[in-house]
């Protein structure tokens, strides 16, 4: 096994390597003592942020590098499984560099799990009371309420209340509970499209550093979606794993809302799988009654008014940033600017985001007018499309850890189709979003 599987083993033993330097240089207990002192001391570090361009440029070489040479032959599951383990092991005790997120995860499930408040209309920085405010009191996002799904803030929340008081704690159970997620995405990557796909998912340089050092909640998302495709791809057609493929989608977007224009998309390729009439029919009246059971449930612990199945969404395109956004938007800005034109940020913004469902609008306008002809297969491709388009036009606020979820699709899109392109495709976000961090900095 080892002579068959050198190449694979030796570009693991670099990752090991890096993970060991980081653990070394970030030690999760020293530093998470005064996070928001920590940012900003690296904000304005060359030396840290070169070594950490330097260490992704050279994981993402030997990712590629071990593309072209595993062609042929794949590395067995124990080996990867065992690979991405041990960095999940090292990497747990590393603090989270890229960005603050985790932080804020932390204070928002406290909100709820512990002082029994409305993280939708509560901020963190109200409660001085708290055990962690004088760590938590200065991070970024500490006065704002929370802009995720309702079924993150009950997962965030049950991990939040088995620690209690103990900062580290926390921190070591939410960087658990995400390397688990990560390691399961693997398995079942594995189960659903093969080897190739598991080992591009798992041992990607950009997702090991957002999942497994920085702990961003994409990996929900992804183990939700990857679990609606499995029934999707990989179950018998059949109207019970239709209902479980739009139960684990939903789910997901009650995780983060990104993932919304997959849901029509999907139900239709699913409707397309299902030969009888009666079968769509209940399909559909199935998915709908299942997705506002679902609804009902996550979002009875905070309801207030109907605001609030709004609010988190539109908080969340509040944020914004003039370079790190979709290229419509930075297109349509300078374009006015340098014509002369008078526009603000917030107009190109808004004329970008019309465009966006303008297309979206003209994308699902050609799924129905060809449906009869279009396959199950052809409705995912299309649903890859929707998630380009939102990508390309719609995001204020784009930030590298989002690029994972599309990196999750263009992986699915090159076990599908076989082609190099996707390949390509996946390389060339990957280096993007290491790069969006020389920007960040």
């Amino acid at each position: 096994m080892l002579r068959n599987n050198r190449q694979f083993i030796g570009v693991g033993i670099l990752y090991l390597l890096l993970a060991l330097i980081a653990l070394n240089f970030l030690p999760l207990r020293q530093l998470s003592l005064d996070p928001s002192a920590t940012y900003s001391a690296w904000r304005y570090s060359f030396a840290v942020y070169s070594s950490l361009m330097l260490s992704l440029l050279l994981l993402t070489a030997a990712y590629i590098w071990l593309g072209r040479k595993t062609k042929s032959s794949e590395p067995p599951l124990k080996l990867l499984i065992g690979l991405i383990a041990l960095l999940s092991v090292i990497l747990l005790f590393t603090f989270p560099l890229g960005a603050s997120d985790l932080f804020f995860y932390i204070s928002q499930a406290r909100v709820w799990s512990i002082h029994h408040l409305n993280p939708y209309a509560q901020t963190y920085l109200s409660l001085s009371q708290d055990v962690f405010y004088p760590f938590l009191k200065n991070n970024f996002w500490a006065n704002t309420t929370s802009p995720y799904g309702p079924l993150f803030v009950i997962v965030s929340g049950g991990l939040s209340w088995l620690a209690r008081s103990s900062l580290f704690g926390t921190l070591l159970i939410f960087k658990a509970g995400v390397a688990l997620a990560h390691l399961f995405n693997v398995w079942l990557m594995d189960k659903t499209l093969g080897r190739r796909a598991a080992w591009l998912y798992g041992l990607n340089p950009l997702i090991i550093f957002e999942f497994l050092i920085n702990g961003h909640n994409e990996v929900l998302l992804i183990s939700f979606t990857l679990l609606a495709f499995y029934f999707f791809h990989t179950k018998k057609d059949s109207i019970q794993n239709g209902l479980k493929m739009m139960t684990a989608l939903v789910l997901g977007v009650f995780i983060k809302f990104i993932s919304l224009p997959l849901i029509p998309f999907w139900a239709l390729a699913y409707l397309k799988k299902l030969n009888k009439p009666s079968q769509k029919i209940i399909f559909v009246a199935g998915a709908c009654l299942l997705t506002a059971l679902i609804a009902c449930l996550v979002y009875f612990p905070f309801w207030q008014d109907w605001s609030i199945l709004t609010h988190p969404i539109t908080n969340q395109m509040r944020f914004t940033n003039k370079i790190l956004v979709s290229p419509l938007i930075l297109g349509i800005y300078h374009l006015f600017q340098l014509s002369g034109g008078n526009i603000s940020w917030s107009q190109a913004v808004g004329f970008s985001q019309l465009t966006c469902l303008i297309f979206l609008a003209v994308l699902g306008f050609g799924v129905l007018k060809n449906f009869r002809r279009l396959t199950p297969t052809s409705l995912f491709f299309s649903s890859v499309g929707a998630m380009a388009i939102m990508y390309f036009c719609f995001f204020s606020w784009l930030m590298p850890w989002y690029l994972t979820f599309f990196l999750l699709l263009l992986i699915i899109n090159y076990s599908l189709k076989k082609e190099p392109i996707n390949l390509l495709f996946i390389h060339a976000l990957t280096i993007l979003g290491i790069f969006f961090y020389s920007i960040l900095r």
